[in-house]
């Protein structure tokens, strides 16, 4: 008996280009046909019960590559004739004029309900840190800035150590300060532009600590730690800042 296939229709193209290119090792191969009366994509990518699962999205415009990648943090997907954009990835669309008989589906066939599972044996670099990235990636509305909430492991930058302003003895201060813990953590030293904009420039580049050097620091030997997520701000002596760090990371 001949075995058709099981037809899947996803929610949005934009689902169907994140299975071909985001959650494979290379991008697979699409087919654009017809498909009960419109044009569509698909790809033959399970079996269920030996029989193959084809999924597939209809789709208005045609182009001879799907490109996926991100505009401004956000998942963007286009039909493309040129794939000159090494920042994205790209499905070839094949056309097929038309599918043969034991591809087309039957409409007699009942509809059966089944969970699926897709079994990755195996996998690579750029899909586990695609995951990682859009997991963290945030839009803070209420203080208007973007969050990148990296966990502290695998934060590249651990700290930003900021003197409040370039004089009085601060940047000289601040780099004793930078010198001595990025001996223990990933540091980087920035003083440019207002506090302000440093904060949120290190929480776009998810930097889960900011630590702050100004005048109080040069009487009592304490800072302004800053965390992440919270906007939380701690005033913390020098010798303690490692500790406290790892004790809120």
């Amino acid at each position: 008996m001949e075995k058709l296939p099981n037809y899947i229709q996803l929610s949005s193209p934009l689902e169907f280009t994140r299975l071909v290119c985001a959650l494979e090792r290379m991008p697979r191969v699409s087919f654009l046909h017809e498909h009960k009366g419109r044009k569509v994509l698909s790809v033959q990518m399970d079996l269920l019960k030996e029989k193959p699962v084809i999924y597939y999205t209809p789709i208005e415009n045609i182009g001879h590559f799907l490109s996926y990648g991100f505009d401004a943090g956000k998942e963007h997907l286009d039909l493309v004739n040129t794939t000159g954009d090494n920042s994205r990835l790209y499905s070839p669309v094949i056309k097929i004029k038309s599918l043969p008989s034991s591809l087309k589906p039957d409409d007699t066939i009942s509809q059966e309900k089944y969970h699926p599972y897709i079994i990755e044996t195996s996998t690579g670099l750029n899909r586990l840190f695609l995951m990682v990235l859009c997991e963290a990636y945030f839009e803070d509305t209420d203080n208007n800035r973007v969050v990148l909430r990296l966990p502290y492991d695998l934060a590249p930058i651990k700290a930003v150590i900021c003197p409040l302003v370039k004089k009085d003895g601060l940047p000289e201060k601040a780099m004793s300060v930078f010198e001595t813990l990025n001996k223990e953590f990933p540091c980087i030293y920035d003083e440019q532009g207002s506090i302000g904009k440093r904060y949120y420039r290190q929480d776009e580049a998810g930097t889960p600590f900011g630590i702050t050097l100004d005048h109080q620091t040069l009487e009592d030997e304490s800072v302004t730690i800053r965390e992440r997520d919270s906007m939380k701000q701690t005033r913390v002596s020098i010798d303690k800042i490692s500790a406290f760090i790892h004790d809120n990371k």
